[in-house]
């Protein structure tokens, strides 16, 4: 068990008029519901609404390991991109200040992450461990594709 991360692209509301049910049995893994008990952190699934089902174009799916792997994981990455400062808002932000078991990220604050995986890649590249970089990427890959229209989603 651990942390579960579904990056979604392309999401359409679905129409009041179709059963969301019937969709999820059509394409299970390309259909998002966003709960309304789902609290985002300062508007971070902008501009998704709570309560609204939607229609995904692409997906993609990882495991994002343990929790305390993935929490020690945002560790590393706030030491990469900060200057260590308690009011610090920089790279990374949104992310490492998120919550480490479920929510979700919407396209404003994903193409702000992926900004800043593309930016700061090569000095991750350099200084985190081998399993840490692979996580780096696949976070990259995931706010890649979420940021044409999608969210990405921890559960």
């Amino acid at each position: 068990m651990g942390l579960t991360v579904t990056a979604y692209a392309g999401l359409t509301p679905v129409p009041d008029w179709m059963h969301p049910e019937d969709l999820r049995k059509l394409a299970p893994s390309m259909f998002l519901f966003l709960p309304g008990n789902h609290e985002p952190l300062n508007g971070m699934a902008d501009p998704l609404e709570t309560g609204d089902y939607y229609g995904a174009k692409a997906d993609f799916t990882f495991n994002a390991g343990s929790y305390d792997a993935y929490n020690r994981w945002r560790k590393d990455l706030y030491a990469l991109a900060s200057d260590q400062r308690e009011d610090w808002s920089g790279p990374f932000y949104e992310l490492i200040n998120f919550s480490d078991c479920e929510g979700t990220i919407g396209t404003t604050a994903c193409v702000k992450l992926r900004k800043d995986f593309d930016r700061l890649y090569s000095t991750a590249a350099r200084v985190l461990p081998k399993k840490g970089i692979a996580l780096y990427r696949q976070f990259w890959r995931a706010f890649e594709l979420a940021s044409d229209g999608g969210a990405v989603v921890f559960h």
